[in-house]
């Protein structure tokens, strides 16, 4: 690792901050240990996505990119499965939808530091294994035949959207590209199906053309959205590997690697507008802090034990009028509070809108502070400034008992 790694800099024009570099390297560290039980076990494997044109394009992490993503072929994919108990120890899991039933990204395994923190905001309340974490994805063959092809990805996307709906159906209104009708049929129906019957369904529908030697081509199934059409590779292009550097490690990525990249990205190698040079995975992270014993009840139990509690909100946006459509009857605020001085002494949803400064005056032991904001962690530290910790978040979409 370079001496200077871990210092904020400026790269492409955008800000790598001290703490992403502090993820990265719990993220390499993690690599590692992947590449020496994969080298060990002589199991092929790529990277993949972003984590390859940051290896051709950066020689390492593309400056915005949050995350590892790794691919490798399903009958290597399955040897690591099988090993993976014997192989890895704390701090590293490996993670499946199988052994952690808790979880599911669409079939994506993760390799985890347990001693970390990158708690996805879908997990919240979940017992699974939310420490720092690399992807793990694997390349299965795609049906030549187009009307059959059609009746696989068909298949394959009815269970995984069961799965979805078995583990995160309790949490939410509707996921996804879901309207809340079909999010609903969906649980209705995935939560008399044993979880273990529907992983093995997954299994079978996204490997069904794997006895085949060979297909023209080839798709990462194991994700958690589709769009699969438009990454279909050529089954050609990981016929042979190359070695490239990515940070202090050589990764092997596909010999015909712009092969590749021209069909995951349309602008090829190219950099991106400014606008989109951004992260894409949002949650809690902490490098430092196990995720067990990160404090979640103040996003899951927003409305635990609130019956005789004067409700006081801080975000008077989208959220606050979700918050107010959902619930603004039966947990009717007495106050909403924002940052934006047009809004102050304003009406809204028939609720006040408040300088935050006037917070102190409007609150007592008996009152139950509910963020209603996107920018959460900036208002929760500004309310921790004033001297205020017990606070509580509200997530727009997320069921609450």
């Amino acid at each position: 690792m370079r001496e200077n790694f871990f210092d904020e800099e400026i790269a492409c024009g955008f800000k790598v901050s001290k703490d992403m570099k502090k993820l990265w390297a719990i993220q390499l560290d993690l690599l590692e240990k992947f590449i020496e039980v994969c080298d060990k076990h002589n199991l092929n494997y790529f990277a993949s996505y972003g984590t390859l044109l940051g290896a051709v394009r950066h020689k390492g992490f593309i400056p915005w990119d949050d995350d590892i993503d790794i691919t490798m072929p399903r009958s290597d994919f399955e040897k690591l499965k099988a090993i993976a108990d014997n192989e890895f120890s704390n701090p590293y899991f490996f993670q499946t939808s199988e052994n952690d039933p808790e979880f599911f990204m669409g079939g994506i395994c993760r390799l985890r530091n347990s001693k970390t923190t990158h708690i996805d905001f879908m997990n919240l309340g979940h017992s699974c294994n939310q420490g720092c974490f690399i992807d793990i994805t694997a390349l299965d063959n795609v049906c030549d035949n187009k009307k059959k092809r059609k009746k696989q990805i068909k298949k394959i996307e009815f269970y995984k959207n069961l799965l979805f709906a078995k583990v995160y159906g309790k949490d939410f209104y509707n996921l996804f590209e879901f309207s809340s009708s079909e999010w609903q049929k969906l649980y209705s129906l995935a939560k008399f199906i044993p979880h273990k019957f529907l992983c093995k369904k997954f299994d079978k529908v996204t490997t069904s053309e794997n006895k085949k030697n060979k297909t023209k081509n080839l798709a990462i199934f194991t994700q958690k959205t589709g769009d699969y059409e438009y990454r279909y590779f050529d089954s050609n292009i990981f016929e042979q590997s190359i070695l490239m550097n990515f940070e202090h490690l050589k990764l092997p990525v596909p010999s015909q690697y712009m092969k590749y990249i021209s069909t995951v990205w349309d602008d090829g190698i190219g950099l991106p507008p400014e606008h989109e040079r951004d992260y894409r995975h949002s949650g809690i992270i902490n490098t430092e802090v196990p995720y067990y014993t990160y404090n979640q009840s103040i996003y899951t139990d927003v409305f635990k034990d609130i019956e005789g509690k004067d409700i006081v909100l801080f975000g008077a946006g989208q959220m606050f009028d979700y918050y107010m459509k959902l619930h603004g009857k039966k947990f009717r605020p007495k106050a909403v509070f924002d940052n934006d001085n047009k809004k102050w002494n304003t009406i809204k949803n028939g609720i006040n809108i408040i300088n935050p400064k006037d917070l102190n005056s409007y609150i007592n032991n008996n009152s139950r502070i509910i963020i209603t904001n996107i920018y959460f962690e900036e208002i929760g530290k500004q309310l921790q400034e004033l001297g205020i910790n017990d606070y509580y978040i509200y997530l727009q979409g997320r069921k609450y008992n």
